[in-house]
């Protein structure tokens, strides 16, 4: 899987050098630092829209406060706004990211959730809607529910190949992950034909080595090594069919892909399986 990139939205000085501490110490595998970092910079980007609220003569009033008096003012007049709902999604991604890499997959599908929960009063072409059904679909991946991860990454490509294009470097993101779903469902020859797309979209944005071509080319070569271990007639990378043209009307959920529509079968088929395994 390739985990997605998180841009934070527009926030003081302060609190962006908050967020890059939060990803250095992520990058570095310093989970519980990471988290402390977000988490500072959530407090501190509320306080400094709380200021906001003040008047500009008590802003004045307590540069000349005592250190004791400073305190009483923060825990008695001063009020912390909560930020916004962007702002928020945003974090709870971050949270949920860090959550993920530290293997701790139930902490961070509630994160998930979270940004789900509260993205629903963006408007509905945020780019932001398609980074938490992304971020869904990777975790429930983790958690081996394959039927609900192709769901939500499925959403998430049908809403970057309208937003962005067929060739975009997200799009192809949200390919690769569709694929490694696939594969792991035991869908190969799908999985071989998602990779596929994901690969001619990515060599036509990324320099021939970027980081994310190498791990698309690596999967779509164990995909066909063990479509050849499964019988010769079953590889067909002839036909499958380029990107297509995004198209700016609502798509149904799994977009025009024949590969995409066998994945919403697929899902449909393993959910009524585990229904039928509870009963």
């Amino acid at each position: 899987m390739i985990r997605e990139v998180l841009y934070a939205p527009p926030c003081p000085e302060e609190v962006a050098a908050l967020f890059e501490t939060a990803l250095t110490h992520h990058n570095t595998a310093n989970f519980a630092l990471a988290l402390k970092s977000y988490l500072e910079a959530q407090n501190r980007w509320e306080v400094l829209r709380g200021w906001e609220n003040i008047s500009e003569f008590d802003k004045e009033r307590f540069k000349l406060m005592s250190e004791v008096e400073k305190e009483h003012f923060n825990r008695s007049v001063l009020v912390p706004v909560e930020i916004t709902d962007d702002a928020q999604v945003f974090l709870r991604l971050a949270l949920g990211s860090v959550f993920e890499s530290a293997a701790q997959d139930g902490r961070a599908l509630a994160e998930y959730l979270h940004a789900q929960k509260v993205a629903v009063n963006l408007p509905p072409e945020h780019p932001s809607h398609a980074t938490v059904w992304s971020s869904l679909g990777s975790v429930y991946a983790q958690l081996s529910q394959y039927d609900i991860a192709a769901d939500f990454l499925l959403r998430a490509l049908d809403a970057r190949e309208r937003a962005l294009g067929p060739r975009h470097p997200d799009t192809a993101l949200a390919l690769n992950n569709i694929g490694v779903v696939l594969h792991r469902m035991d869908r190969v020859a799908a999985a071989v034909e998602i990779y596929t797309r994901a690969e001619v979209a990515l060599a036509a944005r990324v320099a021939p080595g970027h980081p994310r071509l190498n791990i698309v080319r690596r999967n779509l070569q164990r995909a066909q090594r063990r479509m050849l271990k499964q019988g010769p007639h079953n590889f067909t990378p002839a036909t499958v069919p380029p990107p297509q043209p995004a198209v700016m009307v609502p798509l149904p959920l799994g977009g025009s892909s024949a590969a995409l529509a066998a994945a919403e079968a697929e899902a449909r088929v393993a959910k009524q399986k585990k229904e039928a395994k509870g009963k």
